[in-house]
């Protein structure tokens, strides 16, 4: 895989700085899909960066979870049973691309199965403890990994059916999701064991297809349902609060008259991040796609603000993104925002846009990686202008005194506009 590639007559009048960005895991491995980033503010791509999975294992099939932990981005694999790993700067595979193969227990019922299947990891989360939980999606368990050497540590919760969605309280207990399909009477519960304790029984949660869990600071959470085009609310002591959001459709999707390979009405949600501000990032598979018919792809990534409101949707028309990540990112050039390979007036540009905007630190135009886009950062920009272009220049503007004023204020109370917090 390709780094962000930078000029070298940039590279060489300043040092490398890093970028954070949001991870999608396209989830049709066996169609060419991909983890692409894109830009945390903007939603648009970031170029001449992948890891493509199929590149370590042609046969990865469908791809479901993904989760990154200090350099490391890891994706699960149904149809194979691994869990593979790869560098989050280069998007290269670290080894032999697989990190780890889920056990095949002799009991399991798919061994039974025409054509027999195995364990199928689909949702990734990096616990309290530091072990990575790997969810065996249509089986019965979560297991924990070593995530230094790979080692089966433990098969932590067992006798589900299925598996869903995994969360982390504040007092660090463990929340699942069944997953059975279409049932409408998916459990959730908390802790380990076989079974563990029931937090919410099946008949109350109304969940048809719960893929992902969002805990929240006060311990309440949240539930996407990839069939009802829904996030759900509960409590913290698991009671139903309701809906959080209906996931709204593309401007051209009509979902009376869906598009050609629609099996019914859903853009079904698949997973969700909070933001730096706090925001609900979510990643929807999309009605349809082209491997399935339809003339364009329906995935989309949006914005939601704490009370369920749609902030903006940052990108439309993606290839069936599963799940999504946000990390620390690409090598670059200080003062290079857009990651054009140049530091010039785009850039100043983007940090007019962003600013007082609070992102994952070094994300967008937070070129001093505090988290906020503030004067500092434009003194960044300013600094590794290249020659002849440097501030002294008439070309490029000087912000203005009350701009930089706002900035320092933004910095100190932290970004509330379009937030509703």
């Amino acid at each position: 895989m390709k780094k962000l590639l930078i000029t070298a007559a940039l590279c060489a009048i300043a040092p490398h700085a890093s970028f954070g960005d949001i991870l999608t895991l396209q989830a049709f491995g066996f169609a060419g899909g991909q983890v692409v980033r894109y830009d945390e503010l903007t939603g648009a791509q970031v170029p001449g960066w992948s890891f493509n999975p199929q590149g370590v294992n042609p046969s990865v099939g469908q791809l479901s979870g993904l989760e990154t932990h200090n350099g490391v981005g890891y994706v699960s694999s149904l149809n194979t049973g691994q869990v593979l790993q790869f560098d989050l700067a280069s998007g290269a595979p670290i080894g032999s691309g697989v990190f780890a193969t889920l056990p095949q227990e002799p009991d399991d019922p798919r061994l039974s199965e025409d054509p027999p299947r195995g364990p199928e990891p689909s949702a990734l989360r990096v616990g309290p403890d530091g072990l990575l939980y790997v969810a065996d999606g249509f089986g019965t368990s979560i297991l924990r990994y070593n995530l230094q050497t790979g080692a089966l540590v433990d098969r932590v919760v067992d006798g589900l059916a299925g598996v869903g969605g995994i969360g982390f309280s504040s007092t660090d207990a463990l929340l699942s999701t069944s997953n059975t399909l279409g049932s409408g009477l998916n459990t959730i519960y908390t802790g380990g064991g076989d079974p563990p304790s029931v937090l919410t029984p099946g008949a109350a949660t109304n969940l048809y297809g719960p893929n992902s869990l969002l805990v929240n600071a006060d311990d309440s959470f949240l539930v996407t349902d990839l069939l009802s085009n829904y996030i759900f609310r509960f409590g913290a002591d698991g009671s139903p609060q309701g809906p959080f959001a209906e996931i709204e459709y593309p401007s051209d999707v009509d979902p009376m008259n869906p598009p050609i390979g629609a099996s019914f009405s859903s853009n079904f949600p698949s997973d969700m991040r909070r933001d730096a501000e706090g925001n609900v990032l979510v990643v929807n598979l999309g009605i349809s796609s082209v491997v399935q018919g339809a003339a364009k792809n329906y995935g989309s990534l949006l914005r939601y603000a704490p009370d369920g409101t749609l902030i903006e949707r940052l990108a439309d028309s993606l290839f069936a993104p599963s799940s999504i990540a946000l990390v620390d990112g690409l090598t670059g050039t200080p003062g290079d925002f857009n990651r054009d390979g140049l530091v010039d007036a785009g850039d100043y540009a983007m940090w007019t846009a962003g600013l007082g905007r609070q992102v994952t630190p070094g994300s967008n135009a937070d070129g001093n990686f505090d988290g906020v886009i503030d004067a500092a950062d434009y003194t960044v920009w300013r600094d590794n202008l290249p020659a002849p272009l440097d501030a002294s220049a008439a070309s490029v503007p000087e912000p203005a005194s009350e701009v930089l004023a706002l900035a320092a204020l933004l910095a100190g109370v932290g970004y509330r506009t379009r937030r509703g917090c």
